[in-house]
C-alpha cells in the first residue's frame, strides 16, 4: 500500500462499478502445516485468514451517510442507505463529487476454537458532494429495483389456461413471491391453493421469465423473476382471499391479461408445438 492511498489521496473509483455501503473481500486463504514445536505435534496455521471490509460514505452539506456510488463517463449516481436499504438516489456531474479511499487500520480476531488469527483490513471510501444544489433526485429508481423471486403456475384445461384477478379486471397467472427459504415451485403451489383452492398433484418446471419493473406500494420498485411451472391439479377452482375473478384464457381470447402473463402464455404455447 502506498502512502497516498493510506492518506486517502489521489484515488479514483473504477467506472461502472457499484461501490456498496459494506463490502467484504477475502484476499488470503488459511494454510495448515505440521507443528515443529516439541510436544505439540498437531496442526497449526502457517498463515492467517485475511479479509478486507469496505465502508462507503456519501457526504452532503457536511453530513455523512452510509451509502453507495457508481461513476459513469460524465455523471455519478449516489445512494443513501437507511436500515440496510437504499432509500434515496441522486445524480450529479462527475466534477461535483470528490472521491477518497483511506486505510483505517485492521482488526484481529482470535477464534476460541483454534489458533487461527483472522485479520480484517478496514477501508473507508468517501464520495463528497461539492455543491448540493446540483444534485438531482433519481425518482425513476427511487432507491433500488428489488428482485422478487416469484413462482407462476400454468393450469392448462380444456377451457383454456386459468388466470385470476383481484377487484380489477386485469388477469394474471396464479402464483406469488417466494418466502424466505421457500422455493419458487413451492410458492407457486402454495399460492395456487390459497387463490383458487386447487390441489396440485404434479408439477413440471418449464422456463424462467423476467418481467418488467413495477412500483411497489411501500415505495421503490421491484421486478418479478418468475419460474414458470405446469401444474396438474384436482378440485374445482373458486376465487379465494384477494382473488375475486377466475377466467380461462385461450389464444386469441379478449380477456384482459397483463403483458407479462400474455408473454409467458405465448412462450408456453411455443413449447407445446
Amino acid at each position: 500500500m502506498g502512502i497516498l492511498e493510506f492518506l486517502g489521496l489521489e484515488w479514483k473509483p473504477r467506472k461502472n462499478m457499484t461501490y456498496r455501503y459494506k463490502r467484504w473481500h477475502r484476499v488470503k486463504k488459511l494454510i495448515w502445516r505440521q507443528s515443529g514445536v516439541q510436544g505439540n505435534p498437531g496442526l497449526v496455521p502457517e498463515g492467517t485468514r485475511s479479509q478486507n471490509i469496505s465502508k462507503i460514505y456519501v457526504i452532503i452539506n457536511g453530513e455523512s451517510y452510509l451509502g453507495t456510488f457508481k461513476v459513469s463517463d460524465e455523471s455519478v449516481k449516489l445512494g443513501i442507505v437507511h436500515h440496510k436499504k437504499v432509500k434515496k438516489v441522486y445524480k450529479t456531474g462527475i466534477e461535483n463529487v470528490e472521491f477518497s479511499k483511506k486505510y483505517v487500520g485492521e482488526t484481529r480476531i482470535h477464534p476460541s476454537y483454534g489458533k487461527t488469527v483472522n485479520i480484517i483490513k478496514n477501508y473507508k471510501y468517501t464520495a463528497k458532494v461539492l455543491d448540493s444544489t446540483k444534485l438531482l433526485e433519481d425518482n425513476q429508481s427511487n432507491g433500488t429495483v428489488r428482485k422478487r423471486r416469484r413462482g407462476a403456475a400454468i393450469v392448462d384445461t380444456l377451457n383454456g389456461i386459468l388466470v385470476v384477478s383481484g377487484k380489477g379486471k386485469l388477469f394474471i397467472l396464479p402464483g406469488g413471491g417466494a418466502r424466505k427459504g421457500e422455493s419458487r415451485r413451492h410458492a407457486a403451489i402454495r399460492e395456487l391453493k390459497e387463490e383458487t383452492g386447487l390441489n396440485v398433484i404434479d408439477s413440471k418446471y418449464l422456463f424462467r421469465y423476467v418481467g418488467g419493473v413495477h412500483k411497489s406500494h411501500g415505495g421503490g420498485h421491484f421486478q418479478d423473476h418468475n419460474k414458470v411451472f405446469l401444474m396438474k391439479t384436482t378440485g374445482t377452482a373458486q376465487p379465494k382471499h384477494e382473488v375475486k375473478n377466475i377466467e380461462y384464457y385461450k389464444d386469441g381470447s379478449d380477456i384482459n391479461v397483463s403483458d407479462t402473463t400474455k408473454k409467458i402464455i405465448e412462450k408456453y404455447y411455443e413449447l407445446k408445438k
